[in-house]
Parts: structure tokens; sequence; C-alpha cells
């Protein structure tokens, strides 16, 4: 008998809306064949013009589209690869497996200026911790790894790669170079995986994270080895495959037929599958699909085909990410941490359907265990876009009802500096005292008001951003200026640094003074007196810079963590310590730097202090992102 928890996470609507990506079409770039080369007998790279405006995270994946498939409804057009290029690259590589697929075959003929369609970037599962990873690939499994090695990313990293039909590395040059410069260790092996590979790679007392790609059985296979040597599973991460349980074997003969049956109704094979589709029946008013422990799609109702736009030929053995991956990677993260521990997760979540267009959709996952271990997945899910639309005129309403607060807030300002200025009289002390409580007050409410048309115009896509060229060490030295007096004031150790070799970068000059002095001011609010604040602006790589901000002040709590970048949101701590605040600036922050593909993150322990940390694109470039 199968049984699942009921346990869902429930997650606020209108947090979830805010959280969305802001994007208005569907993230494809028409690009130029440069090269279609075979390397070995079983896999080809395919070289493209990479787009002008097209920018990834190391490790991160595309959908690559051949138009000419895209005409034929019910023909796989589209398959995700991972990035075998670095992020610095001015082309876009792709491994490509020996398949007898019509895809695959179609895909092997392209030749130099033929026109082929990438979605993405898609998010990846492979984050760079500081302490080193051990990479294991299969076959074009090393795609990702070598994105990683190819962006020149500093750190101890380990890899080892397998392929049994000739090596996909061993005669470049441009690894050997690598190896010598940033002491990046290789190992090739052209025999199938042993655990005496692993001796003197991995340790059982270490913390390094392994990360694991290839095909279904090159992951199986491995991931016993590496669970035999006593390595915690908390170490493992993996790319699209991961490992899939004895028990499944069994279900997967059981449906191995249903893609054939399918349209026939064959009633006798669906009664076999008993209490398992009876979990799916009991939801079969919206979008059903059934997948295995791994995401791979085994079944999906009328109304997921008519949601999503793929007929169940086209979704059968794929992934959802077949119209997913809109999402940032720590989203799919967080749910995929409840799934794997057997709890049911129901969320909000961009797609897109196959022609291209956007929908927003509440989904429901729904592990199925046997004896306590996921054996597969029933997900559901509901287009809400008509809601996230009433989401939309509401912001609408708060930026109109925002902008017409303006004028007579200005107005008593003027007023009251009039006043205070002896305009209308000299004033008694207690008069001047309860207008300066004025002014304060209508400042507060001034800036309030600043930040929700803030808020309205990034959500309806009106924010202007405008790029001229731009000093940024110049942008800091000016907010600086600006908390000096506070500086003072509180006895604050302060110092900031620049290397020599910050160049002039494309920005909007009052944006990034906006988003410096923000993150200044709060370190300088939520750090006691005679504590330290320390700025740093340094060369992040060839396309961005680094700015620092480190304090030793209250800090974040870490339950609260993962809020601090949502609107309205301010942490317990910062509340008792200032009632002031309206808990936007950093969703602004986070807003604006993803217009121009930047960055913001953090680390920071309570009672301790925080470092944020803000990557700025060198050459930015606007992305237009309103959901229409």
């Amino acid at each position: 008998m199968f049984k699942q928890k009921s346990n869902i996470k429930n997650i606020e609507l209108i947090e979830l809306f805010s959280d969305l990506p802001n994007i208005d079409h569907e993230p494809s770039f028409l690009c130029k064949v440069i090269a279609n080369n075979k390397i070995t007998s079983d896999a080809y790279i395919l070289s493209i013009l990479r787009p002008e405006n097209f920018n990834f995270i190391p490790g991160q994946y595309v959908w690559v589209v051949l138009p000419e498939l895209s005409k034929k409804q019910g023909v796989i057009d589209r398959r995700a690869y991972s990035i075998y290029s670095g992020s610095d690259d001015s082309k876009l590589e792709f491994l490509i497996s020996e398949s007898d697929s019509s895809y695959v075959s179609k895909l092997k003929t392209l030749k130099a200026g033929d026109e082929v369609m990438i979605i993405g970037p898609m998010g990846s599962s492979f984050v760079m911790p500081p302490h080193g990873v051990i990479m294991i690939g299969g076959g074009v499994g090393i795609s990702p790894f070598v994105s990683i090695l190819r962006s020149k990313i500093k750190g101890d990293i380990t890899l080892v790669a397998y392929n049994s039909k000739g090596n996909l590395l061993s005669d470049n040059k441009e690894f050997d170079e690598l190896t010598q410069k940033y002491n990046y260790k290789f190992i090739f092996k052209e025999s199938r995986a042993r655990s005496v590979d692993f001796k003197g790679i991995l340790h059982q007392n270490d913390n390094k994270h392994i990360l694991i790609s290839g095909s279904q059985g090159f992951v199986n296979h491995v991931t016993n080895i590496i669970l035999a040597l006593g390595i915690r599973p908390d170490r493992i991460i993996y790319e699209q495959n991961y490992p899939q349980l004895k028990v499944y074997k069994k279900f997967d003969k059981l449906l191995a037929d249903l893609p054939k049956s399918y349209h026939s109704h064959d009633i006798r094979l669906l009664s076999e599958l008993g209490d398992l589709f009876f979990q799916i029946s009991k939801q079969t008013s919206n979008h059903v699909i059934l997948t295995d422990s791994n995401g791979r799609i085994l079944f999906a109702n009328q109304a997921a085909t008519d949601m999503t736009g793929y007929s169940f030929d086209e979704m059968v053995g794929q992934t959802p990410r077949l119209w997913g991956g809109l999402m940032p990677n720590h989203y799919y993260k967080k749910i995929w941490d409840y799934l794997k521990n057997g709890v049911s997760v129901k969320h909000t979540i961009m797609n897109r359907r196959r022609n291209g267009e956007l929908y927003i959709a509440i989904a429901t996952i729904t592990p199925i265990l046997r004896k306590n271990k996921v054996i597969m997945f029933v997900s559901t899910e509901e287009d809400v876009t008509a809601l996230r639309n009433v989401d939309k005129a509401k912001t609408e309403f708060v930026s109109f009802a925002s902008h017409q607060l303006r004028a007579p807030l200005s107005t008593v300002g003027w007023y009251t500096e009039m006043l205070l200025d002896g305009d209308a009289g000299k004033l008694l002390k207690e008069q001047k005292k309860y207008l300066e409580e004025i002014r304060a007050a209508n400042q507060r409410m001034v800036e309030l008001v600043g930040s929700l048309l803030n808020v309205s115009r990034l959500e309806v896509g009106t924010f202007l951003i405008e790029l001229v060229p731009t000093n940024m060490v110049k942008v800091i030295r000016e907010a600086i200026n600006e908390q000096k007096n506070e500086i003072s004031k509180k006895k604050i150790n302060f110092s900031f640094t620049s290397t020599k070799d910050i160049p002039e970068i494309n920005g909007d000059p009052k944006l990034l003074h906006m988003i410096v002095q923000n993150l200044l001011s709060n370190s300088i609010k939520y750090t006691p007196d005679k504590g330290k604040v320390i700025m740093s602006l340094s060369l992040y790589n060839s396309r961005n810079l680094l700015l620092k901000i480190s304090d030793n002040g209250y800090g974040i709590p870490e339950k609260q963590q993962d809020k601090i970048f949502t609107k309205l949101f301010r942490a317990d701590n910062a509340v008792k310590i200032s009632s002031e605040g309206t808990g936007l600036g950093l969703y602004i922050i986070r807003s604006i730097l993803e217009k121009v593909d930047g960055k913001i993150w953090f680390e920071s322990e309570e009672n301790k202090g925080a470092t944020f940390y803000v990557r700025i694109p060198i050459k930015a470039v606007i992305r237009k992102n309103n959901i229409q």
C-alpha cells in the first residue's frame, strides 16, 4: 500500500507573486551555428554565436530548440543541454551525445550558418561552496563542470571524468593550462567507475561537496560506490539525474507500455496500477502528472497537455523543466529540500507554454512513499495568471495613489520649512519643537511614498534606468559623505578601500547611489556605537565589480534570513532597535540589480554582524522584464 505525508508547506500567495521573476517574454535567442564537430565516436560539440545580452552562471543549462521541428506538433523540437563554455567566452558550446532520436539526428546535420534557438539560461544545482568540491562526470555529463572550470572559478576543485568511448578532455591543452594556473586537479578514466578510483579523493570526515552529473545508469552506479565508502548522502549534489531506488524498477516495467496504450485507454493496464493511479484520480480537475523519483514524466492527463501545450508523447521521458526552469535556482532547491524528505509542497511558480507564452500556476507536488522512501511524485498545477493580473492592477493603483500623495506632502514640507525659517514671524521654543516633529514625520512619509512608487514602477515595468559611463568609486564616496555625520555621531570605525584596476562602468549613477546609500545606512543604523563598518570595491571577474559592506552589528536572525529581500519585511531585532524603516529598501535594491543582470547576497550571524555583497555588471544591459 502506498502512503504519502499530508504535511503541505503553504506559502502566502501575495508573497510568492512578489518573488516571481519579472519577465514579459520567453527568454529566447535565435543564434547562428559556428561549428558542429564530432569529437568522439558518440559525442559532438555544437558551437553557436553567443547572443550579446546572454549572461549565465557557470553550470546552468539552456533548451536548444530546432525551429524547423517546432512547426510539427507532437514532434520533440527541444532538449536541455548544460552549457560547456566559460562565462566570459564569446561562443556557447554544448556537448551532444549520440542518439537515434529524430531530434538528435536533425541536430547532427546542422552546419555553420544554420540557426537554432536557445531558451535560458535556466537554474543549476551546482553552486560553488568556499571549501572546494569534487566533481564526478560521466560522458557528456561533464558539461556543467567544464563550464565552471573554463570560467576560472577559484577554489579547491577536483574533476573525475569518465568516458568509456573516448576521452572528451585529455587531449585539450586548455585544461593543462587551467591546471597549472588555478591548481585544478583532473583525473581521466576510460573504465567503469570503481571504488579504487576514489581512494585518496573522498574522505568520510571531509566536508567538500560531491557533484555528480551523467546518465541515469552512471549516477546510480557512482552513488552506490560513494555511499558504500561511508560518505554522507547530504554531501552529494546532482544535476539532472538523481539515483533511482531499486523499488522503482517494478513500476518502471509496469509503466513502460503506457505511452503506447495512452490513446487507446487500455483499462486492463490502468487497473493493474491500482492504488498508484488512485492517488492521481483524486486531483484530476487540474493539470496532473506522475513522475518517478528522478522527476521523469511517466503519466500526464489531458489538462496537463491543455495547459502546457505539449502533447503526452512530447512530455513522456522528459522532466517538468520542459515547461519550467524560469525561477531562480534557490527557489527550486528549497522545494526539493522538502520533497526529498517526503513533505508535500504547495507553491506559486512561473512556467512557459509550448508557444512561448508565460503563465503563473499554483503547483502542488506530493511524494508517494513506500516503506518510508520516496519512489514517485504526483504534481498538479492550477493556472492563476488571472489572479496575477489582479495583483498587477493592485500595484498600479498603489502607484497612482502614491503619485497623488507626493504633491500635498511636498506642500506640507515647504510650509513647514517656511515657518521654521521665521517667514511668518518668530516662533516660540515650543512651537519650533512641534514643527520639527512635523517636518521629521513628513520626511518619513515622503520617503515611504518614494519607496512605494519605486516598488510599483519596478513591478509594472515603468521604472526608469538610464545607463551612462559612471565612476563607481566616485558614487561610493558621495554616499559616504552623506553618512559622515552618522558615522561620527556613533563613533563608527569606518573604512573604504578600492583596488586600482576599477574601470568606468555602464550604469545609472542615481540608482547606484541609492544602492550604496541604502546598504551603508543600514550597516551604520544596525551597528552599535563604536562598532566597525568596512566597505570595499574590487573586480569580481572581467565582466563585473564586487561591492562588499561588512559590519559587526546586530546581524540577521537565521530563521528570518530567507525573507530579507521580500517586500515590507523587517527582522524582529531590527524593529526593536529602530521603529523607523519601510522594509522596502533591500527589495528595491534586488529588483534594480536583477534588471541589469546584477546580484545581491549576504552572510550574517545574529549579534555578530552582516556582510552584503553586490555584483555590479561593468557593461550593464537593461532587461525588459514585466509580466503582461
